[in-house]
C-alpha cells in the first residue's frame, strides 16, 4: 500500500515539481485511511467534514455502507439500512473525530456542514487560517450552497429516527448533532 501510495503521490506532484507549493486532494473515502495517512504524510493537515448522520443516512446514495459497510459486520444484517447506514457513519466518523483530537493536534480539522451553509464566510475563514491559505472567505464561501436534503430527517418516520438516534446517539451527540 505504501508503494501504491508513493506512485499515486509522484504522479500527483509531478505537475508541480518545478516550484513545489502547497496542494492537496479532496476524497471522503481518505477517512478510512486516516492513520496511514497520517504515519506517512507527516505534514498531512486533515480537513474532517461532518455531516448529520441521520441525513446521511437516509440519502438514496449508499455507496459508502455498499463498500465499506462489512467492516464492521453489516453486511447481510438484518436491519434496516438507514440504522445499517448511521451505524456506519457513527463508526467511521468517530473513530475519525478520537484519531484527529488524540493523534493530530493541530493538524486536524472537524467541520460541520451544517455549520457551513449556515455561516459560510466563517467557517471558509477557519478552513483557510487552517491550511494557512490566502483568499477572501466572503469571496470564496460564495461558492457554499447548502443541499436541498440537509435536515432531511426530520421528516422521517418517527420510529427510524429513533432507531438511528439509538444506533447512534453518542457519536451524533460528540460531533454535535444532539436535536
Amino acid at each position: 500500500m505504501l508503494d501504491d501510495l508513493r506512485g499515486v503521490l509522484t504522479d500527483h506532484l509531478q505537475p508541480i515539481a518545478p516550484s513545489p507549493r502547497a496542494w492537496g486532494w479532496k476524497e471522503p473515502r481518505s477517512i478510512y485511511l486516516l492513520p496511514f495517512l497520517h504515519r506517512h504524510l507527516p505534514d498531512l493537515r486533515f480537513l474532517h467534514v461532518v455531516r448529520d448522520g441521520r441525513d446521511m443516512a437516509l440519502s438514496a446514495n449508499q455507496n459508502q455502507l455498499r463498500k465499506h459497510g462489512e467492516v464492521i459486520g453489516l453486511t447481510g444484517a438484518d436491519i434496516d439500512p438507514a440504522v445499517q447506514s448511521i451505524t456506519l457513519w457513527s463508526w467511521i466518523n468517530g473513530v475519525t473525530a478520537a484519531y484527529g483530537r488524540d493523534r493530530m493536534g493541530d493538524a486536524y480539522l472537524r467541520i460541520r456542514l451544517e455549520d457551513l451553509c449556515h455561516d459560510p464566510a466563517a467557517v471558509t475563514a477557519t478552513v483557510l487560517a487552517f491550511f494557512g491559505l490566502e483568499a477572501d472567505p466572503e469571496v470564496v464561501s460564495d461558492e457554499v450552497a447548502p443541499p436541498s436534503s440537509l435536515g432531511r430527517w426530520r421528516e422521517a418516520d418517527p420510529s427510524l429516527v429513533a432507531a438511528m438516534t439509538e444506533a447512534a446517539g453518542r457519536t451524533l451527540a460528540e460531533l454535535g448533532y444532539g436535536g
